[in-house]
C-alpha cells in the first residue's frame, strides 16, 4: 500500500525537481491516470515479488492470494492517496507553502503526520 500511495506523487515530484511548468496534481491524480498508476504498481509488485527483499514476504508467494493482496493494496493505496489529496486540489495555488498554511492544508498535513507517527 505504501508503494501505491507514493507512486501517484512521482509525477509531481519530477515537475518540482526539474522546475517544470506542470501542475502539481497532474494526470496521475485523475481517474484515468489513477487506473494506470494502479496497473503499473500491480505489474511492478507482482513481477518483482520473488527478486527483492524490500517487498514484504506476504507478497512473495507463488499463489493467487499474493496477486489479490497486491491488487487490494494497490487500489487502497492509490485511491486513499487521492482521497486525502482531494481537498488540496481545490486550493488554487502552485506554492506548496501557501497550500500548507490554509486550514485545509494544515488539517491534511496534520492527519498525514499523525498517521505516519501512529504507523
Amino acid at each position: 500500500m505504501i508503494v501505491a500511495n507514493i507512486a501517484v506523487d512521482i509525477e509531481p515530484a519530477i515537475a518540482v525537481i526539474f522546475n517544470l511548468s506542470y501542475p502539481w496534481y497532474g494526470w496521475f491524480h485523475s481517474l484515468e491516470g489513477s487506473i494506470v498508476a494502479v496497473a503499473i504498481v500491480i505489474i511492478v509488485m507482482y513481477s518483482g515479488r520473488k527478486y527483492t527483499a524490500m517487498i514484504p514476504r506476504v507478497f512473495r508467494s507463488e499463489n493467487q492470494a499474493a496477486y489479490k493482496k497486491i491488487l487490494t493494496a494497490s487500489l487502497v493505496g492509490v485511491y486513499f492517496h487521492l482521497l486525502i489529496d482531494a481537498p488540496l486540489h481545490a486550493i488554487p495555488s502552485q506554492n506548496m507553502v501557501s497550500v500548507a498554511l490554509t486550514p485545509i492544508g494544515l488539517a491534511t498535513y496534520a492527519f498525514c503526520t499523525s498517521s505516519f507517527v501512529a504507523g
